[in-house]
């Protein structure tokens, strides 16, 4: 069963879609532009932002260092085993 919420958001999306609204939600792609993509009709709304949660400098170097350990260990292992 629809929630209230839902149903007023549905109402606000058909209407928009009615009227061809544009919101930030929404993209408009020239004809050329998909030419120039061969026709690639994928959805992908260039407006959205693509948030990217990098990893500190901090972070990388301590990854970097606890793989370097990592390898020391299996190194002198294969050693030990050829011994």
């Amino acid at each position: 069963m629809p929630t209230q919420r839902g149903k007023i958001t549905f109402r606000r999306r058909l209407q928009k879609r009615q009227k061809r609204e544009i919101s930030e939600n929404s993209w408009i792609v020239k004809i050329e532009d998909i030419i120039k993509r061969d026709y690639d009709l994928s959805a992908k709304n260039s407006n959205k932002v693509k948030l990217t949660n990098y990893r500190s400098p901090d972070k990388i170097v301590d990854g970097v260092l606890k793989k370097e350990e990592e390898i020391a260990m299996i190194i002198k292992e294969i050693k030990r085993t050829f011994k």
